[in-house]
């Protein structure tokens, strides 16, 4: 799968069209390579997404109060299995994007350590966010929560450019961490606009094929708040596989969404990295100029 240069364009709209294009245009090749890691991840997040709802609903309708230990022995099995998986399918997206130029392991981890650091920076922001709000000490100041989530989202931002960046051309991660952000804090507009139209395009894409999703959900609340006033639950049989099989080929289906998302903030670093590597040259022929 050939991919155009990432400098083929540098404005907003035409890194979102670059990337629709590769998206669309190399389609089928890109299905061939990532079919299986996509099945995958779609199999255990549809499992993950109907357990937590059958559970949900096992709880209200039962009013159960504390999980046992294989409640939680459990919980912890599907979230390390959302973890492999989602490493292994943003190492084979990164390692589409980049050519092939190394080893599928090599990818996958980058991948690996690009996930830990996510994960690593949400724990201290909902720490930061947590101990805030005791600092307050006001249940009445819950908002105070989401603002600081809120405003820490909108400072580590340039952290999309920084793990793309990693996940796709490799490089030492720690010089990522500092240099990567002060290069993308350059560039902060260009970042959140281009995330912003990203964000705004896959959520409408996401909401039309989440559909049928929510259409089961609904009838599941209707059922469920019936049973809370006495009714029988009347859910037929194959109500549960009926949802776990709609689920997986919903994630199936969002798995090119998160790809084409991808793909944008590919090209995103690419026109950082084309914009700075002018300024350099400009800078170095202008002192050329000078001593001249």
């Amino acid at each position: 799968m050939t991919l155009p240069k990432q400098h083929t364009d540098r404005s907003y709209g035409g890194v979102t069209l670059t990337a629709f294009r590769v998206v669309t245009g190399s389609f089928k090749a890109i299905a061939r390579r990532l079919w299986l890691y996509a099945l995958v991840y779609s199999i255990v997040v549809a499992y993950a997404t109907v357990s937590a709802v059958h559970n949900l609903r096992s709880d209200v309708v039962s009013q159960a109060t504390a999980p046992t230990w294989g409640d939680i022995i459990h919980c912890v099995v599907v979230l390390v299995l959302l973890f492999v998986t989602g490493v292994a399918l943003y190492g084979r997206i990164a390692s589409l994007l980049g050519a092939g130029a190394e080893r599928l392991m090599s990818y996958m981890i980058r991948s690996l350590k690009v996930h830990l650091f996510n994960i690593a920076l949400a724990v201290v922001v909902m720490a930061l966010a947590v101990g805030a709000w005791i600092a307050v000490a006001k249940l009445d100041y819950l908002w105070i929560i989401y603002a600081v989530v809120l405003v820490a989202w909108l400072l580590l931002l340039p952290y999309i450019y920084v793990c793309v960046s990693y996940l796709v051309k490799g490089g030492r991660l720690r010089r990522l961490v500092f240099s990567g952000y002060r290069e993308g804090l350059r560039h902060y507009g260009f970042i959140f606009i281009t995330w912003l139209l990203t964000c705004i395009t896959t959520s409408i894409v996401s909401l039309i094929v989440c559909l049928p999703m929510l259409v089961l959900l609904t009838a599941l609340g209707t059922a469920v708040g019936g049973a809370m006033l006495g009714d029988p639950l009347n859910l037929p049989d194959y109500f549960y596989p009926l949802m776990y099989a709609v689920a997986t080929v919903t994630y199936l289906i969002l798995t090119a969404v998160v790809t084409y998302a991808v793909c944008v903030y590919y090209y995103m670093s690419g026109a950082i990295d084309t914009r700075t590597e002018e300024r350099r040259k400009l800078k170095v022929e202008s002192r050329s100029s000078v001593e001249s």
